[in-house]
């Protein structure tokens, strides 16, 4: 749903904005083939043509670090890896091809580790500017809102807002003072 949302809102603004999703569609949450659920719904409100989805992980193939609250998740990923396929390094093959990106969302498996070196792939492929979302910045995933923290103190980001879940960032020319 957060796919058709932004796709829906990048349209409004620019109608000529093109969206790319990178999904590896493995089963989650006990859903199976979860893209096919992505495309219908962009393509009930009329969003397909501004739609690039690519089956694959961003880095390598992983399950994630799921809630440990919810143990029958995590075996079930577990037990349907071997099974499940897709591309794999998506991100630096598409750093390869020389793209920029005015907009990134970016939901890094609840993994701090993971989540930077997607970072430190994405962030040549900024321009600037650009608004960066990353996912899981709550107490729940401390080390994640850690690396968020250092990531926002040490760049040309500056924060644009933050709540229980995203951290939305912009990229700058330079850091602003403050």
């Amino acid at each position: 749903m957060s796919a058709c949302f932004f796709l829906h809102w990048l349209t409004a603004q620019h109608p000529d904005a093109l969206m790319l999703s990178i999904d590896p569609n493995i089963t989650h949450l006990h859903i199976e083939n979860p893209q096919q659920y992505v495309t219908r719904l962009v393509e009930r409100f009329g969003l397909a043509r501004r739609h690039l989805l690519l089956t694959g992980y961003t880095l390598e193939k992983n399950i994630g670090t799921y809630d440990a609250t919810l143990p029958d998740l995590m075996l079930d990923a577990v037990e349907r890896m071997p099974r499940e396929a897709a591309s794999e390094n998506v991100l630096p093959n598409l750093a390869q091809l020389g793209l920029k990106f005015d907009f990134v969302v970016i939901d890094g498996n609840h993994d701090a580790a993971y989540l930077t070196r997607e970072l430190d792939v994405i962030q040549p492929m900024l321009a600037t500017p650009a608004i960066l979302i990353l996912d899981d910045v709550s107490a729940h995933w401390e080390r994640v809102t850690e690396l968020y923290t250092r990531f926002l103190s040490s760049s040309v980001f500056v924060q644009v807002a933050r709540d229980g879940r995203l951290g939305i960032l912009l990229k700058t020319e330079t850091k602003a003072q403050s």
